[in-house]
């Protein structure tokens, strides 16, 4: 797509809402080698707390900048946002050898134990993505496109999470599993621990 983008001398957009501080201290971007010309962010940003940005190369930004490019909205810089996302960004940053490099293990510890626990006892499941980000879906093949995610079965997704919560584990409801700094070996082992259970 980079390559693409350039040769035709259009944007290359990278919507790391989810991605983005997540994978890596420069989110996907930074994971996969490829810079994009813009790219938005949300509360992983901050912490968790409510916030979004736009950030891309100079010159798209200084149209911004310069009123060229109308960005308006009513929390803009707001400071409580700010504060939250520059605490969120020095922690990162001082601490993104040991922070991402556990994020990573467990993240692939827990994704792996799902999809074996869950094959092991006869479920057609997947996973996508990897590491602290990664999608789980009661499907038989690895969706390669958009189209192909519609064939997992919702429903039994959703079994499958309130099964959990009765466990005490509370997982999101359509499949995205997400590993935070403060996770720890103890919770994923908890977590796998619930599956096993309600797997049979």
């Amino acid at each position: 797509m980079r390559a693409i983008t350039e040769k035709n001398g259009s944007l290359l957009i990278f919507d790391e809402v989810i991605t983005g501080f997540r994978l890596h201290i420069a989110g996907a971007q930074g994971h996969y080698g490829v810079t994009p010309d813009l790219a938005t962010y949300a509360k992983a940003l901050g912490g968790g707390i409510a916030v979004s940005a736009l950030a891309g190369k100079r010159g798209f930004m200084e149209l911004i900048a310069t009123g060229k490019v109308v960005h308006a909205g009513t929390l803009n810089g707001n400071p409580l946002a700010l504060a939250a996302a520059k605490a969120t960004l020095d922690i990162l940053s001082r601490q993104r050898e040991t922070i991402y490099g556990t994020l990573w293990k467990l993240g692939e510890k827990l994704r792996i134990g799902l999809e074996r626990l869950l094959q092991a006892r006869g479920f057609k499941v997947v996973t996508s993505g990897g590491g602290p980000v990664f999608q789980l879906s009661f499907m038989e093949n690895r969706a390669s496109n958009y189209r192909d995610t519609l064939a997992a079965d919702q429903t039994k997704y959703r079994d499958f999470a309130m099964a959990m919560l009765d466990e005490g584990v509370s997982i999101l409801p359509d499949g995205r599993w997400y590993i935070s700094a403060v996770h720890s070996n103890a919770d994923v082992d908890t977590t796998l621990e619930a599956v096993e259970r309600i797997a049979g």
